[in-house]
């Protein structure tokens, strides 16, 4: 947890994981593709901008980001340590190349990520498919 709120609690604000907001986490520098946000908004400034997800019972949602790009936490994680792409529109909090995290941070990451499910809620007969 300690890792988190240093690394991660900026975007992924307690108590919903999530400060709501819109942000380019840099997985593209072009968003022809996928213009993110500004496929609704139509302002070039919203270009690669997604909703900051809830992490709540994230171990459980894979595949990963909005497009389904990585298949694994630890990919998620490899992403923010080195795989940041630069644009007009990235996130200031990940300008200078990312999140510097080390082997065991990441797995440390990944295990506190697991304690966010919440089990009571995914096994309630109420919300069966």
């Amino acid at each position: 947890m300690q890792i988190f709120r240093a690394k991660c609690e900026s975007c992924h604000k307690e108590p919903l994981l999530t400060d709501m907001s819109f942000r380019n986490n840099g997985l593209d520098s072009y968003f022809t593709k996928d213009p993110g946000r500004a496929l609704i908004s139509t302002l070039t400034q919203d270009s690669g901008l997604f909703r900051v997800p809830s992490l709540r019972n994230v171990a459980l949602t894979h595949p990963y980001m909005h497009d389904g790009r990585f298949n694994t936490l630890m990919d998620v994680m490899n992403h923010y340590n080195s795989g940041i792409q630069s644009s007009s529109t990235l996130d200031p909090l990940l300008s200078t190349g990312g999140i510097p995290l080390t082997l065991a941070e990441k797995n440390d990451l990944i295990t506190f990520l697991g304690t966010l499910t919440d089990y009571t809620f995914i096994r309630d007969i109420r919300f069966k498919e």
